[in-house]
């Protein structure tokens, strides 16, 4: 088989054409440096390392602010969870059952649930 053709590049400036050469880019390694040491707001104690700023927020529960990428996910569709008609129904059986100063409850415990599935997504 023949050697395939290389291709080649041009480079238009100022009206001139210049070959682009094929240089290869150096091989660069990107190092990160450590987190500055900071003093918790959490505790008080001092936080010196990522792994240290990891472990502590892990140990209180705590989350990054501008760290999280729930946000950037579809929300649940009530309509297509079925959650909207629960609702509906479940307001019906309550003032059926149990009359007008039930609904509130029952209202409130199916807005938790809806809020339940659409966290879950």
């Amino acid at each position: 088989m023949g050697e395939r053709a290389m291709r080649r590049r041009w480079i238009y400036k100022n009206g001139d054409v210049y070959e682009a050469c094929e240089e290869q880019a150096p091989e660069v390694h990107h190092i990160m440096g450590d987190i500055k040491e900071y003093q918790s707001m959490a505790d008080g104690s001092m936080i010196t390392s990522r792994s240290q700023h990891r472990e502590h927020l892990k140990r209180h529960g705590l989350q990054e602010v501008g760290n999280e990428t729930k946000y950037l996910q579809p929300r649940a569709d009530l309509r297509k969870t079925g959650v909207k008609e629960a609702l509906i129904d479940s307001v019906q059986r309550a003032k059926e059952q149990h009359g007008s100063r039930f609904v509130e409850r029952a209202i409130t415990e199916q807005l938790q649930k809806a809020y339940e599935v659409r966290n879950r997504r």
